[in-house]
């Protein structure tokens, strides 16, 4: 969770994600890409003795991406759908489709108010989990610590998630924000998001044949967050911010509203490099079935170092909070590291990234996971490229409650037709 700069949209309002003006996307209907793969993994359920051998699984399926852009001065919106099916030549139960639906508007109302919008709708197989480009791969001068970032938005991409939602996860997202820029030094920023995990429905199929493990029993989550906060350039290396957030997230396991009052720093150390800082105390309200209300102390607390120069973008960072964003009522801790290089010609990039997540002391006794990844791209030609990716996973957790220790690798390798190629931005 970065602090963005405050006087980043004084002159002209901030790119809405890719769809920047400058980077010479057409407007109107657009089909951006489209794929096929074929690949496989292996992995060692719970069940599985450690002297025998791993289960090994042999995938193949294809990809398109469509979507409506609008790409202004005053106005940028998008409407995009994303679509895969996977299919499991071994185990045909596992077969299924990956969906991801999203939604975002970005409007300057008067020269200085900024109104946001945003929806995320997405279906997630196994396969899709595994393979997935992870957030801890976008740039991190666009990340933002503003509103929003807690929710489960970013669930998918932890670690965790493939012990908490099994075969196949669902939920959906959205909210609104809007920012003031006082001067070109100062900003406010007010926001409410909301978000639904939906239940974990297990492959019975799957489970009982011993081909997944069972997942972690999950009746669902209902988020919702509300934040506002000002931003202060206080010298043209240094950005200080002040933020008070407040986050309930309702589950079968239990109710949790959480306050916070965040102060952040984020600081310039050269042409490339950043460092950023971000906590503060809180308060916690717990309603368990069956226990006694609880109040106590929270806090929140990240921090990270990131460099984005031509070619290439690293990040690290980590995180402590007392609330997960699962509804069991887990303190939470967890960090992701990122590094992308490409060639000045882009015919060769390069994507390395690696996260760690952990649970403890709510619900459940303990979990966590590690999730690594690799990802090679060879442009062929202007509109096609050929992709490898690999991936690791690992997770402990609680055995009683049925999950145990899953680990796997898997690799992809996939053809991909862009037919829309977007122009280079303006220096």
């Amino acid at each position: 969770m970065l602090i963005s700069a405050a006087g980043s949209g004084w002159a002209q309002m901030q790119a809405l994600g890719p769809f920047d003006p400058d980077r010479g996307l057409p407007q109107g209907f657009q089909i951006t890409q489209a794929s096929i793969y074929s690949g496989g993994y292996d992995f060692r359920p719970p069940e599985t003795a450690a002297s025998q051998a791993a289960i090994q699984m042999a995938i193949a399926g294809g990809s398109a991406s469509v979507g409506w852009y609008f790409p202004g001065d005053r106005s940028q919106a998008f409407v995009s759908y994303d679509v895969g099916y996977n299919a499991n030549l071994q185990y045909h139960q596992l077969n299924g489709l990956d969906q991801v639906f999203k939604f975002g508007l970005r409007r300057k109302l008067v020269p200085r108010v900024i109104l946001s919008l945003d929806a995320v709708a997405q279906s997630m197989t196994f396969n899709g989990f595994l393979f997935q480009a992870p957030a801890a791969l976008e740039p991190p001068d666009t990340l933002s610590g503003a509103v929003g970032d807690r929710l489960p938005t970013t669930v998918v991409s932890s670690p965790i998630a493939l012990a908490v939602f099994g075969t196949e996860y669902r939920a959906v997202t959205g909210g609104a924000t809007l920012t003031f820029l006082k001067s070109p030094r100062l900003e406010w920023t007010f926001g409410a998001h909301a978000s639904r995990l939906f239940p974990t429905e297990t492959n019975a199929s799957a489970a009982n044949s011993q081909i997944l493990p069972e997942p972690l029993f999950f009746e669902g989550a209902t988020s919702g967050e509300a934040s506002a906060g000002v931003s202060y350039s206080a010298t043209p290396l240094t950005t200080i911010s002040l933020k008070g957030d407040y986050l309930m997230i309702t589950s079968g396991f239990s109710r949790d509203e959480l306050a916070t009052l965040l102060f952040g720093v984020k600081h310039t150390l050269s042409r490339h490099w950043f460092v950023h800082t971000e906590g503060g105390p809180g308060a916690l309200r717990e309603a368990v079935p069956g226990e006694p209300l609880a109040l106590e102390a929270a806090y929140h607390a990240n921090a990270g170092i990131g460099l984005n120069s031509r070619g290439q973008l690293f990040s690290l960072a980590a995180y402590r909070d007392s609330l997960d964003l699962f509804g069991f009522g887990e303190t939470s801790t967890g960090g992701d590291f990122a590094w992308n290089w490409s060639r000045a010609d882009g015919s060769w990039s390069l994507r390395t990234t690696a996260g760690y997540a952990r649970l403890q002391g709510g619900t459940i006794p303990v979990v966590e996971a590690w999730i690594g990844g690799i990802t090679i791209s060879h442009q062929l030609s202007l509109h096609t490229k050929l992709v490898l990716h690999g991936v690791y996973t690992s997770n402990q957790g609680y055995a009683p409650i049925g999950l145990g220790e899953l680990a796997g690798t898997g690799v992809r390798m996939s053809y991909v037709w862009a037919p829309v190629v977007a122009a280079k931005p303006k220096q």
